[in-house]
């Protein structure tokens, strides 16, 4: 391994993946605007934030301004060790999928290289790129403090800034390899772990994005907002003397403010830079181990202790017990729900991707119920609605676009399409009844004069989600992309298209969510104004509306899947 090998790697990646220069008259590949545009931008922002602080000190003295640097230590700390956090969690999965990345990595094994030296120099790439952000933000600022101190040293707090916060970069990418390899490791050939890991790790996403929208509704005061994130990173300890980034901002500030550095601070900042450079080295030297022993084959199967006998009995699957419907129904509903649970992203996204629009629902039912009461609570049976629709959307409406070619052999089956596609409807319908019963419970726990309308909600639920999945099949087989791809994770490079193309997707979103909330809400009014038997009576009627919808729009999806061409899905 030497320099020269990581620079000619570098320049070729980096070239590549920005493509500054004009492509050839042959090539079909374009201008990466979006990268030239953030190495563009990135300069200039970093030239008005030095500007902006350049104006600031200059109406101030000196005295004034050492104490406000010497006060804001533990603020430069903290975003030292953020920078570390958010380069750890980042790169957990890269490492992971630079491995995994077999028909790239193959291209490149070709090149008379050292295997470990490809790998080091995909994750110095992940540093150069993380790192302008951060860069273009916070250098201008010390070039300021270190152009207007009268330190004699003070401006080579600059380079050694520079030089510390690529360090906790690469400490944060090395480690974080390290994790994401290690976990891989385990779960080689272990198909339901790693599913069971993907399932929780996107779960937690949504509902801390769910979260998020949280605190945007209640973070009007953006400075409120702020001191609160700040006293919360401090229980964390990230601004701790003990954290690397507190070393490393303790040396940056005293050579700016004129102090000796202290010799436990610089050797500990010493340490910290060869730890960076050895860690990065480990996680090149893991990978190359973890490409050649195949930690990330998916494919792979661990051998068991039992003998497992193979039998060839007639099959028939009842995805419900107590319940039989037509063999193609069976199927089609077995079929779904077996496909969608072995991908734990997707069953994540199917199931809690509602919770981002429901909080819009729950915030206001909540905060209004110290103004207006317990009727406020009546907000609460509408959350059932953003999941009601969006399983049947998702369950019927995307999955029939992801059968892709699995359509010619239904055809060349002769299968009932009408019937296939009500059994993709007939699936969603578990999970919008458990929803709705969740629901239901918190709204008898926190209004019980409410309990009287609970059986409504579950109902009004089940046959709301009946009418949006036929509908939404019914948009799939008009306007579905069935060469569509259902992946939620993807590498750069990899082609994922949207399940429903155009019009067909804003109606099979729209028309749903407007039925839902219509019925309900005219539902409720009925039982506050007329009682809840007025109520219920007009359940009836909006349940024969959702069951002529299903059986109107399933008929006609099936009719649509039937007549669909090859050329299509192949």
């Amino acid at each position: 391994m030497t320099l020269s090998d990581i620079w000619f790697l570098l320049r070729l990646d980096l070239t590549q993946h920005g493509r500054f220069s004009p492509p050839g008259k042959r090539s079909k590949k374009k201008r990466n605007w979006g990268v030239i545009l953030r190495v563009v931008l990135f300069p200039v922002i970093g030239i008005l934030i030095g500007w902006f602080v350049s104006l600031l000190l200059s109406i101030l003295d000196w005295m004034t301004i050492r104490q406000m640097v010497v006060a804001g230590s533990g603020f430069l700390a903290m975003l030292l060790n953020i920078l570390l956090i958010f380069s750890f969690i980042g790169s957990i999965m890269f490492a992971a999928t630079t491995v995994g990345n077999t028909r790239r990595v193959e291209y490149l094994l070709v090149m008379p290289l050292r295997p470990r030296t490809i790998f080091l120099e995909k994750t110095l790439v992940l540093v150069i790129w993380s790192s302008l952000f951060w860069l273009s933000v916070s250098t201008p600022v010390i070039i300021m403090l270190a152009w207007y101190s009268p330190a004699p040293l003070a401006m080579l707090a600059v380079p050694l800034f520079v030089v510390f916060l690529l360090s906790l970069n690469v400490l944060g990418v090395g480690l974080g390899g390290l994790v994401g390899l290690g976990v891989s490791r385990l779960v080689a050939g272990r198909r339901m772990l790693r599913e069971i890991g993907y399932f929780i790790l996107t779960s937690l996403a949504i509902v801390f994005s769910a979260l998020y929208y949280y605190l945007i509704y209640f973070g009007s005061d953006e400075t409120f907002v702020f001191d609160q994130l700040l006293q919360v990173l401090s229980s964390f300890g990230l601004s701790s003397s003990l954290t690397p980034g507190y070393i490393q901002s303790k040396i940056i500030i005293d050579m700016i403010v004129g102090q000796v550095v202290s010799i436990p601070h610089g050797v500990m900042g010493g340490l910290l830079l060869v730890g960076s450079v050895l860690m990065l080295y480990l996680n090149a030297l893991v990978s190359e181990k973890a490409h050649y022993d195949g930690w990330l084959n998916v494919h792979t199967q661990r051998s068991s202790a039992r003998k497992i006998t193979i039998r060839h009995d007639g099959w028939d699957p009842q995805p419900f017990r107590f319940i039989r419907f037509s063999q193609t129904i069976s199927v089609s509903i077995w079929y779904n729900i077996t496909s969608i649970r072995r991908e734990g992203r997707v069953l994540a996204q199917y199931l809690l991707n509602p919770l981002r629009f429901a909080i819009f629902i729950i915030i206001p039912a909540l905060t209004l119920s110290q103004d207006i009461g317990p009727l406020s609570y009546l907000g609460l049976l509408l959350v059932v609605i953003p999941f009601a629709t969006s399983y049947g959307i998702a369950f019927a409406g995307y999955e029939t676009v992801y059968e892709g070619s699995n359509l010619m052999n239904l055809q060349m089956a002769a299968a009932n399409f009408e019937e296939y596609v009500r059994g993709k409807v007939y699936s969603a319908l578990p999970f919008t009844l458990a929803v709705a019963v969740i629901v239901s419970v918190f709204v008898i726990v926190l209004a019980p004069m409410y309990l009287i309308y609970t059986p409504l909600l579950v109902i009004a639920a089940v046959f709301t989600t009946l009418a949006s999945g036929a509908y939404a099949a019914k948009q799939a087989a008009a306007g579905g992309d069935f060469k569509a791809q259902r992946m939620i994770l993807r590498q750069r490079g990899a082609a994922v298209r949207l399940p429903l193309k155009g019009l067909s997707a804003i109606k099979a979103q729209l028309v749903p969510t407007l039925l839902g909330f219509g019925g309900l809400i005219l539902l409720l009014a009925l039982g506050i104004f007329l009682g809840p038997l007025a109520a219920y009576l007009g359940l009836g009627g909006y349940a024969f509306l959702c069951w002529q919808i299903e059986r109107a729009y399933s008929h006609s999806a099936g009719v649509t899947l039937a007549t669909i061409d090859a050329e299509e899905y192949l």
